[in-house]
């Protein structure tokens, strides 16, 4: 039975086989929502919480953090009360530690390595990947000096927005060579399912394959925010400036078809755990 447990969750952990610590869409936003073995744990300003499948709500700390990211045995994420940096908790212990001094976002697990984006001091921007010494210790690399966010691992390659080159979609090896920029300018973020980049500007969502090829407009409304599933892709636009936009909430077919009205709510951070679309209304 705990065998068949972890596998599970594992697997529903995975996504075109690669195992993140969370799901792409969810770490492209803010990823405030993850789905543990036992539940949801997701955070808001009141603190960090776990929700069982029956509903039952716990409170883990009163701290207030973002950008969940998880394993078997630690919660990863950016710990705000210090300044953004980066920090786990033991899942059975509630214990927390910190293990860089890099404020962080967009985490991403791969084989115990931590990949993850500085979005908010302008002295430590860049690319950098954390990981465990074989004495405990713990070691924090810088890869790039990129002022990037929406940080995202895929296939062997890193993924992000290029803030300093009009938010083009950019991609590199793991040591930040090979560069790439397979998508084009204005992007408000991104994600990777299923094999394709799903992206968004001011003109309407589109997707391509990984190296920019085989291009093709899903929607033709402006979207700001978006969380791609197996299923549906689930979308919005937000802005308190414009307000004779379209800002409802939708949903569609993975080709862009069957357009559906889901609220009438403006849906920023649209976050997936177990059966449940989570979102914030941006008002």
């Amino acid at each position: 039975i705990i065998v068949m447990a972890i596998v599970s969750f594992i697997v529903n952990s995975k996504v075109d086989g690669v195992w993140r610590g969370n799901t792409a869409s969810n770490i492209a936003n803010e990823a405030m929502f993850v789905e543990a073995e036992d539940g949801t744990i997701y955070f808001n300003r009141d603190g960090l919480f776990k929700m069982t499948p029956d509903g039952e709500v716990q409170r883990l700390t009163d701290y207030i953090v973002s950008s969940l990211c998880i394993d078997e045995q630690y919660l990863y994420y950016s710990y705000y009360n210090d300044t953004g940096k980066l920090y786990r908790m033991n899942l059975e212990t509630q214990e927390h530690e910190k293990i860089s001094d890099i404020a962080c976002g967009s985490l991403n697990l791969v084989d115990g390595v931590l990949y993850h984006s500085s979005q908010y001091l302008d002295s430590q921007k860049g690319i950098y990947k954390t990981y465990q010494q074989e004495d405990g210790t713990f070691t924090t690399e810088q890869i790039t000096i990129d002022h990037a966010g929406n940080l995202i691992y895929y296939n062997d390659r890193l993924f992000f927005i290029n803030n300093a080159d009009f938010n083009r979609v950019y991609s590199m090896k793991l040591d930040g060579s090979d560069r790439q920029a397979p998508v084009g300018r204005g992007t408000s973020m991104f994600t990777i399912e299923n094999g394709w980049i799903y992206y968004c500007n001011k003109n309407g969502m589109y997707k391509c394959k990984p190296d920019g090829s085989a291009q093709v407009q899903l929607v033709d409304l402006r979207v700001s925010d978006m969380n791609v599933t197996e299923d549906y892709i689930y979308y919005s636009y937000y802005s308190a400036s414009q307000t004779d936009a379209n800002q409802q909430f939708y949903r569609v077919d993975l080709d862009g078809k069957n357009r559906e009205m889901i609220s009438s709510d403006s849906a920023i951070g649209i976050c997936t755990a177990g059966d449940y679309i989570y979102f914030q209304n941006g008002y």
